[in-house]
């Protein structure tokens, strides 16, 4: 019984391995969730006993899209409040 458990425990977690890496191919420009997928491919491979450099390297991923991300928004609102500003100004003539 528990060699069975743990080749369905194999088989799922390759096959969720393969489910991520798949959808981080179908994603869209935007590539909201590609930090999602890099955590869960970490986390697979950490559970399906990988090297660390392997899921490390998932989760240094993680970081940087959440940076970059991060980045973006607070240009967005930079741009947001000087056009903000730019229309205060407009109305104060």
């Amino acid at each position: 019984m528990r060699q069975l458990a743990s080749t369905n425990r194999s088989e799922m977690l390759s096959i969720a391995h393969s489910c991520y890496v798949k959808a981080s191919e179908c994603e869209t420009e935007e590539r909201e969730e590609e930090w999602l997928h890099h955590y869960m491919l970490g986390k697979i491979a950490e559970k399906m006993g990988k090297h660390p450099r392997v899921y490390l390297d998932h989760y240094k991923q993680v970081c940087v899209c959440v940076c970059v991300r991060h980045r973006e928004r607070e240009r967005e609102r930079k741009r947001e409040r000087q056009r903000e500003r730019e229309i205060e100004r407009y109305r104060e003539r």
